[in-house]
């Protein structure tokens, strides 16, 4: 884009939900930006595009950085997007003084916002909820057997969340033979009971025609105590587990709630989160003026 137009200054952010242009230009991006978006996805944008200039479009990039614009508020992962998209963009000779001014900037105001409000402090995402859950019955993770029953979606989210706290051993069930994962023992269905014998986790996030695991089959193969997540959808283990002693069972909905609930109250920080932003915003500006003053007074020699 930069090569093919005048735009002095251009970053380009592109994730799974979203394609955002930054530039330091003086004219409307929209008629560039239809025209990259045709190109590469080969359909109209109108519908679905917005444009910012000037004040606006810094709080939109300082608010899409703490991750107040994010479809989960608050999550880290746009964050690093961001910065990666700037460091593309910076190592590409793509930015100069004012947009590494600008997006340096945002990256301290999101720290900034992380520090002064909680708007990433409760969790929303599955893995995390089952991860705090654990730690209110066992005190580490670290002497635990975990059983993930499943190699889909949730169940990948889940065993990559738990090898970051470094569990004792992570076991999967499936049929599948193509997973590769290091430090993951994968078993198949018919290890089963093998498996519930020694495990003090189980996360079921799969598909099973009926019930998986029975009343029956904890009573006869369990430890003392033990966790149960099932994520599933139909739930592939027989609600009535929750009535052995030391059995704690969640289900999916169990974890939506809890999901819903610190989400309500991450959004409760977003006048706050904001609050803080256009305090910065009016900060940077009047840095911006006061560097724009200092180029125009350098005195200037005769050769």
């Amino acid at each position: 884009i930069k090569k093919k137009t005048d735009i002095d200054e251009i970053v380009l952010l592109s994730t799974c939900n979203r394609v955002e242009l930054y530039a330091n230009y003086e004219h409307d991006l929209k008629e560039i930006f239809d025209d990259f978006i045709m190109k590469n996805r080969a359909q109209n944008s109108n519908n679905y595009t917005y444009s910012y200039s000037q004040r606006e479009a810094v709080e939109h990039l300082f608010g899409v950085s703490s991750g107040l614009d994010s479809a989960i508020i608050g999550e880290p992962q746009i964050t690093n997007q961001l910065m990666n998209a700037y460091d593309i963009a910076y190592r590409n000779g793509c930015t100069s003084k004012f947009m590494n001014k600008l997006f340096q900037k945002s990256f301290r105001v999101t720290k900034l916002v992380r520090s002064k409000t909680s708007i990433g402090a409760r969790s929303v995402s599955l893995a995390k909820i089952a991860f705090k859950l654990i730690l209110r019955v066992f005190p580490s993770i670290n002497d635990l057997t975990i059983t993930v029953i499943g190699s889909g979606e949730i169940g990948q989210d889940m065993i990559r969340y738990f090898l970051l706290h470094h569990p004792k051993t992570i076991n999967l069930i499936t049929r599948r033979n193509d997973i590769i994962e290091d430090k993951v023992t994968v078993m198949s269905p018919e290890d089963k009971n093998y498996l519930l014998r020694g495990s003090d986790i189980i996360v079921a996030a799969s598909y099973f025609d009926g019930r998986f695991i029975s009343l029956e089959d904890l009573r006869i193969n369990r430890k003392n105590c033990m966790m149960i997540f099932d994520v599933s959808m139909p739930k592939i283990v027989d609600p009535a587990c929750s009535q052995l002693e030391d059995i704690y069972l969640y289900d999916l909905a169990d974890l939506q709630k809890i999901a819903s609930e610190n989400l309500e109250k991450r959004k409760e920080e977003l006048n706050f989160a904001y609050k803080i932003i256009s305090s910065e915003i009016d900060g940077f500006i009047i840095d911006m003026k006061k560097s724009a003053c200092r180029m125009c007074l350098t005195p200037c020699h005769d050769v």
